[in-house]
């Protein structure tokens, strides 16, 4: 786990819990995902943008470049390879702006350096959930318009057949939770609201399986600690960051070469999961959407281990 989720998870709120979820209004079969809003579906999306983007504003699976067997896959030039390099790097302060304009750092400290009272933490989240809900739109679109850029320099540097793998390739990346969320998908396959639906629930079992952090009820957690103490709930949450750190100093004082099998071990347990979630989806499709599905993400690829 990267070391700034700890604090991060603190902050995750359930968006299953939004009036949106609860008042989701029947969609016409056809009709785009962001259209609907179920509570599974709800779920699923929080997952996907907190496990895969890790927590960053916003992703074109990028990072994917900087694999090896990527590079291996897409036949790159020692030349590209370093042009890559710098038209990503070149990217990361403004996505970099974009966060710290929308998320500036959490005040958990008076200025004595001691901590805040629990209920002013909790106002502050608060209202920074308030304000995320209202600039959301904007920040999506600047994010977007971020994408469009770093995407068409990585185009300029690619030749069409490396290109269109490496977008076939991010599509995969992508996959669970892509097939819902993922705009090429959900546009190249027509999803119906009930195929939605069917999937939605495969997605979130998939999550749980693999990243049960990220399911944490939180709110259900703070209300129990608001029954608490103050001391306590500050013990409490202090626990609980201790033990996501605990794990981060575990993997540090790993060699190279236990991390590595460790690393692997997992990364079987993950695509297991990943390809028995995948068959499930795969049942629920038409034969049009089938050849659709296959025409688009190309031939399975191997990741890896991160």
């Amino acid at each position: 786990m990267k070391p700034y989720l700890a604090l991060a998870t603190i902050l995750m709120l359930p968006l299953s819990c939004c009036p949106a979820a609860e008042n989701a209004q029947p969609q016409k079969a056809g009709s785009k995902p962001s259209d609907v809003c179920p509570v599974e579906f709800e779920k699923a999306r929080m997952i996907k943008s907190k496990i895969q983007s890790g927590f960053d504003p916003g992703s074109n699976n990028t990072s994917l470049l900087r694999k090896p067997a990527v590079e291996k896959e897409l036949r790159l030039t020692v030349e590209q390879k370093q042009r890559l390099s710098e038209s990503l790097l070149a990217f990361r302060p403004e996505r970099a702006a974009l966060w710290q304009e929308n998320f500036p750092p959490l005040r958990t400290l008076d200025d004595s350096g001691l901590p805040l009272p629990f209920a002013d933490v909790a106002a502050e989240l608060s209202r920074r959930a308030k304000l995320s809900s209202k600039t959301s739109e904007e920040r999506a679109k600047k994010l977007a318009e971020i994408n469009l850029k770093e995407l068409e320099s990585i185009k300029a540097i690619m030749d069409v057949k490396q290109y269109n793998r490496f977008k076939q390739l991010q599509l995969q990346a992508s996959l669970p939770y892509g097939i819902l969320f993922n705009r090429a998908i959900a546009d190249s396959l027509k999803l119906t609201l009930e195929q939605r639906s069917q999937i939605s629930p495969i997605c979130v079992s998939f999550g749980q399986a693999t990243n049960p952090q990220a399911f944490r009820d939180f709110l259900k957690e703070d209300e129990e600690l608001k029954r608490l103490p103050f001391q306590e709930q500050l013990k409490a949450k202090q626990d609980r960051v201790e033990k996501e750190f605990a794990e981060t100093r575990r993997r540090g004082r790993m060699s190279p070469a236990d991390r590595q099998i460790e690393d692997k071990v997992n990364y079987d347990r993950y695509r297991k999961l990943e390809l028995e979630s995948l068959a499930e989806i795969l049942k629920l499709l038409t034969p049009e959407q089938k050849e659709a599905w296959d025409n688009l993400i190309g031939p399975p690829f191997e990741f890896g281990p991160s």
